[in-house]
C-alpha cells in the first residue's frame, strides 16, 4: 500500500491559500494504526489502508465542533446589534461558512459509500469489516451533522435579510418623514408670506378703503397681516398633527 500525506492547508471562503500551521505531525497517527494493527489482526493492505482511514475520521467531529462554534459566535455578535448598525461583516462571516460548509460536505460525500459495501469499496481485501463499517457510521453522522449545520445557516441568512429588509423600511420611513417636515416647512414660509403680500395688494388698490389716508388703515392693514399669518399657521399645523395621528 502506497500513502501520501498531504500537506497542511488552510481554506478561508471555501479556497486553499498559504497556510501557517505548523506542519502536521503523522507520528500519532501511525502509532495508532499500529497499535490497533496488532490489537485487531490487521492481515492485509486494505486492513491497513481501513485503520488509516478510520483514525482519520476521528478529525470530521473536530472540524463539525468548529464550523458550530463558529455558527455560534456569529449568532451572539447578530443578536447584539444595535439598530442602524453595519452587517457586511456578518454576511461576510455566512459567505464563508457556507463555503466551508460545502467543501467539508464534498470531501465527505466522496467517501459516503453503502453500508453494506463498505468493507470492499474503498480498499480491496479487506477483512476488518466491523471497523470499515464503523468508519461509514463517522461519515454518516457527519454528514447528517452537516444537514444539521446547512439548516441553521440558512436561518441565519434569513435572519440577516430580515434585518437588512427592516432597515430598508427604517431608512425609506425616516426619508419619507424627513421629505414631509421640509414639505411642510416650506408650506409654513409659503402661507406667512402670501397672507401678508395679499393684504398690502388689496391696501394697494386706488379703491377706497376703511381708514384710506389715515394711521388708522395702517393699524388696520397690519393687524390683519398678523392674524391672517397667524391663521394659516394654526391651520396648516392642525392639518399636520391629524396626519400623523
Amino acid at each position: 500500500m502506497v500513502c501520501h500525506w498531504q500537506p497542511c492547508k488552510t481554506y478561508r471562503i471555501g479556497q486553499s491559500v498559504p497556510s501557517d500551521v505548523a506542519a502536521f505531525s503523522h507520528a500519532g497517527t501511525e502509532k495508532e494504526v499500529a497499535t490497533r494493527w496488532l490489537d485487531q489482526r490487521g492481515q492485509t493492505a486494505g486492513d491497513l489502508g481501513v485503520l488509516f482511514l478510520y483514525e482519520l475520521s476521528l478529525n470530521y467531529p473536530k472540524a463539525r465542533r468548529a464550523l458550530w462554534a463558529r455558527l455560534n459566535v456569529w449568532e451572539q455578535e447578530f443578536y447584539r446589534l444595535r439598530p442602524g448598525n453595519d452587517t457586511t461583516d456578518l454576511v461576510e462571516t455566512l459567505r464563508e461558512l457556507h463555503q466551508l460548509h460545502g467543501e467539508l460536505n464534498r470531501r465527505l460525500e466522496g467517501l459516503n459509500v453503502p453500508w453494506k459495501h463498505a468493507d470492499t469499496v474503498w480498499f480491496a481485501g479487506v477483512t476488518l469489516s466491523d471497523l470499515a463499517k464503523s468508519v461509514d457510521g463517522v461519515i454518516d453522522r457527519s454528514l447528517d451533522n452537516l444537514r444539521s449545520f446547512s439548516d441553521s445557516l440558512r436561518q441565519a441568512v434569513a435572519l440577516t435579510a430580515s434585518y437588512a429588509t427592516l432597515r430598508h423600511f427604517e431608512l425609506a420611513e425616516a426619508q419619507k418623514t424627513a421629505t414631509e417636515d421640509l414639505t411642510h416647512r416650506f408650506e409654513l414660509v409659503g402661507s406667512l408670506l402670501l397672507v401678508p403680500t395679499l393684504i398690502a395688494g388689496v391696501y394697494g388698490a386706488n379703491t377706497l378703503l376703511p381708514g384710506g389716508g389715515h394711521w388708522s388703515g395702517f393699524i388696520a392693514m397690519v393687524t390683519l397681516m398678523v392674524l391672517g399669518s397667524a391663521a394659516a399657521y394654526y391651520a396648516l399645523e392642525r392639518g399636520r398633527a391629524r396626519r400623523l395621528e
